[in-house]
């Protein structure tokens, strides 16, 4: 039946939306437990690119398929802003990246020296979106498997 192909890729959507925050919120508050763990690399940009685009694929895919078998507008947007939100989270932390070498070309220094707490706050808001996104996905996700058990049950 095609629940399960939908119940499956929401799990695995769930689970990879919440690596992704968890990701997430630790480079942001512990980065030196990466380090300590020999995990330094997933401090880089790379592989927070990479859990992004892996959350925000299953999240199209369980958007795409759950909206084809019971349309639930919430799911729909939950799924959507979490994938907005994956997405804004990490322009803002390009955003950070991009003006600190502006400056650097510049002879301005870095980033932190020339501008105080502007690099940090764009990286917080960016942890924070990024967070509270990858909530939103697996709220969107959980609603998701509701949904089309829901369906299932009533549309046949």
């Amino acid at each position: 039946m095609t629940s399960q192909p939908n119940r499956r890729i929401d799990q695995l959507g769930a689970f990879a939306s919440g690596l992704c925050a968890v990701h997430c919120a630790i480079c942001a508050l512990l980065p030196a437990a990466f380090a300590a763990l020999g995990l330094g690399m997933l401090l880089g940009h790379e592989a927070e690119w990479l859990f992004t685009l892996v959350a925000v694929s299953f999240a199209t895919g369980a958007l795409i398929l759950g909206w084809r078998r019971h349309r639930s507008s919430r799911v729909a947007v939950l799924l959507t802003l979490g994938i907005v939100g994956l997405l804004g989270s990490r322009v803002l932390e390009m955003g950070e990246e991009h003006h600190g070498e502006h400056h650097e070309q510049h002879g301005h220094g870095h980033h932190e020296e020339a501008h105080g707490e502007a690099p940090s706050a764009l990286h917080a808001a960016g942890t924070f979106v990024g967070v509270v996104a990858g909530g939103v996905l697996i709220a969107g996700h959980l609603l998701n498997i509701r949904a089309t058990r829901r369906c299932r049950r009533q549309c046949g």
